[in-house]
């Protein structure tokens, strides 16, 4: 009984030494004892857990180090970084605000790697690849980076982790669209970067802001660009006499003071969260998401419910199989100015939004447009609303491309949290607004803030006059015919 007893209990502490949760516990146990603990991506020794959480919260990469890149492929909101090898260039995560008139592109993205339209990001990338430094002027590594930059966009559509706030359609322009993606970053500066990049693009595209990862700018490479906007706002530039009801003679019937109080009353209906299936060119089997438009499970509604006593939470444009695609989140579609051009007057609709569907905006101001002249009647759009009402869809009428303008892409949460330099048109406009957090930066590090805001603001007017003067032109074209 003696050595069945010693063999038994052998057995019993081989298994339990073999077991993983008390190797883990007695790790722990003499990590403990030491009073260190290491960060398990780049081995830095902390001498606590609760410092080591926080430089992990604070860094947002999922090391202590903010500027740490991983050795092995990761992937992260924003994408996959990666390890630059020794005698290579480290890739950073790249922010870009470009503006662009899209009159003579194929819409914003870029469609295959031949170009066989022209595209805003196809321009961009080209321009991209031509920015790098000379070979005079620059390394043997640099040159490097080059050619693999420009052979990767040979054969790939876009560049590494590549992001974007809005694509745009054919003919739509932006004031102040995001870009985000990984670059080998082989400038001296930000300004070096953006000169460069302009030199090599058209002249109705321009590249108004680059930001680079670094400890100036808190920006990690997990940031997206389309996931962490909370939202975006365009403008639409309608005529004001295709507004005007007309008698059979062609003789408007009511006065402007009129005109604007049923407008006003017309663009309060798209405030809120709707079902908008019938402002999009949808399939009636299956939507992109995956889910048969006319389906709503339960959860759906109370998701629906939620957002709209909660209109400051952030939908994605992609929407979770679990969350009703059609649905989308209007904050506010008002008028904003009149702009007169050409002895004529455009009224400015503003509208912003969590997100959007394809062709919503342009179908919105279409059925808005129809039912300010007559053609559709007033209570269109609150039937349109209904998810068990599918015969709709064909009679909203989509409003001509070239007077819509994407202005600003919104990032305000994500850089507060993260103690980000303010990104994006509106994240600058409403950091400036935000006197507490003003007050608790510091003073040399506001004042550099506030000089790209102004620089930001004063290159986007400048660019912003060319494309009002191209949307009203283009939109007397349309009208007229």
């Amino acid at each position: 009984w003696t050595l069945k007893y010693d063999a038994m209990t052998q057995s019993q502490s081989d298994s339990q030494a073999n077991d993983p949760a008390n190797i883990k516990r007695k790790r722990k146990l003499e990590a403990t004892a030491n009073n260190v603990v290491q960060c398990s991506t780049c081995k830095r020794e902390f001498p606590s857990r609760n410092q080591l959480f926080k430089q992990l919260r604070a860094s947002n990469n999922g090391c202590c180090d903010p500027n740490f890149v991983s050795s092995s492929t990761t992937k992260g909101s924003g994408g996959t970084s990666t390890k630059s090898q020794e005698g290579e260039i480290q890739h950073k995560r790249v922010v870009l605000i470009v503006a662009y008139l899209g009159k003579n592109y194929h819409g914003s993205a870029r469609n295959d790697c031949t170009d066989s339209v022209p595209t805003v990001e196809g321009c961009l990338w080209k321009a991209i690849a031509q920015a790098f430094p000379k070979e005079d002027d620059s390394s043997e590594t640099i040159q490097k980076a080059k050619t693999a930059f420009q052979d990767h966009i040979a054969t790939k559509t876009n560049p590494k982790a590549m992001t974007r706030s809005s694509r745009t359609d054919k003919g739509v322009s932006a004031l102040g669209n995001v870009f985000s993606l990984m670059l080998p970053w082989g400038w001296s500066s930000e300004t070096d970067f953006t000169d460069r990049v302009n030199e090599g693009l058209p002249d109705d595209i321009c590249l108004l802001r680059a930001m680079c990862q670094s400890e100036q700018t808190n920006l990690s490479q997990s940031f997206d660009a389309r996931s962490h906007c909370e939202a975006r706002r365009y403008r639409y530039f309608v005529p004001t006499r295709v507004l005007f009801r007309k008698d059979a003679a062609g003789v408007e019937t009511e006065s402007l003071m009129d005109l604007r109080k049923r407008l006003k009353k017309v663009l309060l209906q798209w405030g809120g969260t709707h079902s908008f299936h019938n402002f999009t060119n949808w399939k009636p089997e299956l939507d992109n998401g995956g889910r048969s438009r006319g389906t709503s499970s339960k959860a759906d509604k109370e998701k629906t419910n939620n957002s709209k006593k909660s209109s400051a939470k952030a939908i994605s444009d992609e929407k979770p199989e679990d969350e009703p695609t059609f649905f989308r989140h209007i904050l506010r579609c008002h008028v904003e100015d009149v702009l007169r051009h050409a002895e004529t007057d455009f009224v400015i609709i503003s509208i912003k939004g969590q997100s959007f569907l394809y062709h919503q905006i342009r179908k919105m101001m279409g059925t808005t447009i129809a039912i300010m002249n007559g053609s559709l009647p007033s209570d269109f759009i609150a039937k349109a609303f209904q998810e068990d009402e599918t015969s709709l869809g064909g009679a909203a009428p989509l409003a001509p491309s070239e007077g819509l303008v994407m202005v600003e892409a919104m990032y305000s949460k994500y850089c507060s949290k993260h103690k980000v330099e303010p990104i994006g048109l509106g994240s600058k406009l409403l950091h400036r607004e935000n006197k507490k957090t003003a007050e608790k930066e510091e003073a040399s590090q506001r004042e550099l803030w506030q000089a790209a805001s102004t620089k930001l603001l004063r290159d986007t007017r400048d660019f912003q006059t060319r494309v009002y003067d191209q949307v009203c032109q283009d939109q007397l074209g349309m009208y007229q015919e």
